[in-house]
């Protein structure tokens, strides 16, 4: 198990409004109380999961279409057929009926879904957020699970029947056996495909006086590999909202991973490379004319 942190310091400037206090709290929660003022944010990152083969028959396959169709796209397309958005966190409390059910995939849309095989993982990465204010109470402390399986490859009878089709090949594959080798090394082990990613709360626990909201959007799957052997692609959008009753800020977080079961912190790598930038150093020789 991996962990990681990264810390960013933020301070929310309060002034002109009315104090106020709680019933039976020593707490003042005045205009400029320490209570709405942000000290710092911290993010831990968490890998679990496993990146074992699952068991024949073990992995939970979500049919992709309840009535079984295909959308019809290009042969050799990758397609997500399952949940675009969905909603984490709203206004403060789980959503986690919604977040269980939903989920997204980038599967191939010309074969037997069913008949995929060799699964790998799952793979988890655990993100938590605590934010604290000036009093140092936490005010925010959220955690949520991204998780996908990954490495399903296509092998079908079906698609060695359409192969010799495709290829003029009407009489079976007795009757064209160099056709039909070409067409059964093709189907076998083909692609690496993701299915049931999913991102759902596990912790929620968020102080009166402060809202969190987080949602997920999917962008559309792409190939990375070849149309021989196909490698699916997703990234995802997290879009996170933070307000109190003086102010509000929001925020995305892109996340992407692969069939090879590759994960990516998209918004992480960009914040260390800006960080590595470093200061920009001004000349203070350099005259500027106007006219």
């Amino acid at each position: 198990m991996k962990q990681a942190t990264a810390f960013i310091s933020a301070v929310i400037a309060i002034s002109f409004l009315p104090g106020f206090s709680t019933a039976g709290s020593n707490i003042s929660y005045s205009a400029d109380s320490d209570y709405f003022a942000i000290k710092s944010e911290v993010i831990t990152i968490t890998e679990a999961g496993t990146d074992k083969e699952v068991p024949p028959g073990a992995f939970p396959f979500l049919s992709p279409l309840r009535d079984g169709s295909k959308t019809p796209i290009a042969a050799a397309g990758i397609i997500n057929a399952g949940v675009q958005a969905w909603n984490i966190i709203n206004n403060g409390q789980a959503n986690g009926g919604v977040a269980n059910a939903s989920y997204a995939n980038a599967m191939p849309n010309f074969v037997d879904w069913n008949t995929i095989s060799g699964w790998k993982g799952p793979k988890e990465m655990i993100y938590g957020v605590k934010i604290k204010n000036l009093m140092g109470m936490t005010v925010v402390d959220v955690k949520y699970m991204v998780s996908f399986f990954y490495g399903g490859t296509s092998s079908s009878s079906k698609d060695i029947a359409g192969c010799l089709i495709a290829a003029g090949c009407v009489g079976g594959a007795a009757t064209c056996p160099e056709i039909a080798a070409k067409c059964s090394a093709a189907s076998k082990g083909k692609g690496q495909y993701i299915s049931n990613l999913k991102i759902k709360p596990l912790v929620v626990d968020i102080l009166w006086g402060f809202k969190y909201d987080l949602d997920c959007l999917v962008a559309n799957p792409m190939n990375i590999g070849t149309d021989d052997d196909p490698v699916a692609y997703l990234q995802t959008d997290l879009i996170w909202s933070f307000s109190n009753m003086f102010k509000k800020s929001r925020g995305v977080w892109t996340y992407s991973m692969d069939g090879n079961g590759n994960f990516k912190d998209i918004s992480k790598l960009m914040r260390e490379k800006t960080a590595a930038i470093g200061r920009i150093e001004t000349n203070a020789d350099v005259q500027v004319n106007w006219n």
